[in-house]
């Protein structure tokens, strides 16, 4: 190994013996030149004392020497952030301090009398070491400063496989890290609507993005999905008393002050990568949920709201057959026997009416109704004996009926009965996405994961992962289901796109049409024309 190529490195010998020292030094000189920059130590305290402050690339370690053992004073400098590379000489046996000194992280063993060659080959091997360390370093600062310089990019492609395929290795670890995100920080994450995204007077994306990185100096920001980015914010010193809302109202207020349409969602608090899937998911609900009610919003997702009560009976609002049939429903959910029975009247009293004028077609109505329960009992996994033996029974009833009076008895009798088959059902779970599925149904200009989660008594997290389990569907997706579908009907009856928007719960009228053609195929007005009556 030629100096030509090398540095110059600084070199302790740790030796009492001052012969020892001078015949160190004479083969250093003649295998190495002058590539070493050398100082001596002939106790513990001078070893100590040149260790910390001269910091030296090796140590040649004698075990022994005045004033204690040297094996006891690196494990002290270690602790102390000593890093250089030691290799060790002594005249004892190797085994009695061997494994100490593989823990201690030494690089060669030396018995003495060391030769020459013996010698120089240790050393040779220590500062390849050093080399590789330093090439090492240097490639990965290369890396970081990449990373830092198009952190946009590397962060979405290792949110995708964090995400998208639950992948976590030391690749996406080590991106993360360069940014000062987890592991090594934790950090704040937050989800912007960008209402700019379909708002062609808004400067499109790439201009949203702009404002968003000149927001937080060392903040993350990346695309995600058709009208989201994501911000990640280091939590670093200083930053331990802003709140995550002070932290939405600051990029709110950024953005509206550039006349850019948003709103921030508020995701929390993560040191755990493995946690970031989850918070995501969560995000990109609210996010998606935000839209419908306009911009100017900063929203907290774990912000629980105060569950209100309803001091308005739900049936003096509902008169008609429909509304007062999912009431029916959400009483066989919630085992509320009152709201049954109170479903009961209002239904026989739509149905009276009808049956005064028609009782087949009241019977027809009755069937029906039958049909959705045996439905909902099957998807609740009810014992399904006991549901063909009490089908048959009041199919037969309801048929036998000469006149309203009859019928309407036969259809109180029918419900009150089903309550034993609704008592067996064997998925809990199931019975909650029914009832949160019939509590969409009717709330659906203004549900959101929250409401829906109060209603059902669950948290928003456990009835979101309630969904995918259960309809391999998000919540957002099928409340987004259910308006297109009442969007579909109200266009169909001639309200114009703005109304229609407005009804089903759509504050933003660009994004309701982009999201009707996403799901139908064709633009609110293309459909308005072609179904129209």
């Amino acid at each position: 190994m030629t100096s030509k190529k090398l540095s110059k490195y600084k070199l302790l010998i740790v030796e009492d013996e001052p012969i020892e020292s001078k015949a160190v030094r004479f083969v250093l000189g003649k295998a190495f030149g002058n590539l070493f920059e050398v100082k001596e130590a002939n106790d513990i305290f001078s070893f100590e004392e040149i260790a910390l402050n001269w910091l030296p690339d090796i140590v040649l370690l004698d075990i022994r020497v005045p004033g204690g053992n040297g094996l006891s004073q690196l494990k002290k400098l270690r602790e102390e952030g000593f890093g250089g590379e030691v290799i060790v000489t002594t005249a004892y046996d190797v085994f009695e301090y061997a494994q100490e000194a593989v823990e201690l992280g030494v690089s060669s063993f030396l018995v003495k009398p060391v030769s020459d060659g013996k010698l120089v080959e240790a050393i040779n091997s220590v500062v390849k070491t050093i080399e590789d360390k330093k090439q090492a370093f240097a490639e990965s600062d290369k890396i970081k400063d990449f990373v830092s310089r198009n952190k946009g990019i590397f962060v979405y492609a290792a949110l995708q496989d964090l995400v998208k395929h639950n992948r976590l290795d030391k690749d996406i670890e080590m991106v993360f890290s360069a940014l000062k995100l987890p592991p090594v920080n934790p950090c704040v994450v937050l989800g912007v609507a960008c209402f700019s995204s379909f708002d062609p007077a808004g400067g499109g994306l790439i201009h949203f993005w702009r404002e968003l990185e000149g927001v937080f100096e060392d903040g993350v920001v990346v695309p995600w999905g058709d009208f989201c980015f994501l911000v990640m914010v280091p939590a670093l010193q200083g930053r331990e008393s802003v709140s995550f809302e002070d932290m939405g109202l600051k990029l709110l207020g950024h953005l509206s002050s550039r006349g850019l349409k948003s709103n921030v969602i508020c995701g929390g608090y993560i040191a755990d990568l493995r946690k970031m899937p989850k918070v995501i998911s969560q995000l990109e609900e609210v996010v998606e949920e935000s839209l419908f009610k306009g911009f100017g919003q900063v929203v907290l997702c774990d912000d629980s709201a105060e569950k209100k009560e309803n001091e308005t009976d739900p049936l003096a609002l509902e008169s008609d057959g429909h509304k007062s049939f999912n009431y029916l429903v959400d009483g066989f959910l919630k085992n509320d026997s009152k709201l049954v029975a109170d479903s009961i009247e209002a239904i026989n009293s739509f149905a009276g009416e009808i049956a005064l004028k028609n009782l087949g077609m009241a019977k027809m109505i009755a069937l029906g109704i039958l049909g959705q329960l045996l439905r909902l009992f099957i998807e609740l996994k009810c014992d399904f004996s006991m549901m063909r033996e009490w089908a048959n029974k009041q199919i037969l009833n309801f048929l036998g009926a000469s006149n309203p009076k009859e019928l309407n008895k036969a259809f109180s009798q029918a419900i009150l009965s089903s309550w034993t088959i609704r008592n067996s059902a064997a998925d809990e779970s199931a019975i909650i996405v029914q009832q949160v599925l019939s509590y969409i149904r009717s709330h659906y200009e203004d549900v959101t994961l929250q409401s829906a989660a109060d209603y059902a008594n669950v948290s928003p997290s456990y009835l979101s992962r309630l969904f995918k389990k259960s309809l391999n569907k998000r919540f957002i997706d099928v409340v987004k289901e259910e308006k297109i579908e009442r969007a579909k009907i109200l266009l169909s009856q001639g309200l114009s796109v703005r109304d229609t928007a407005l009804m089903v719960g759509y504050g933003n009228i660009n994004y309701f049409s982009i999201l009707f053609k996403q799901l139908t195929g064709e633009s609110p007005s293309e459909y308005a024309k072609r179904h129209s009556y």
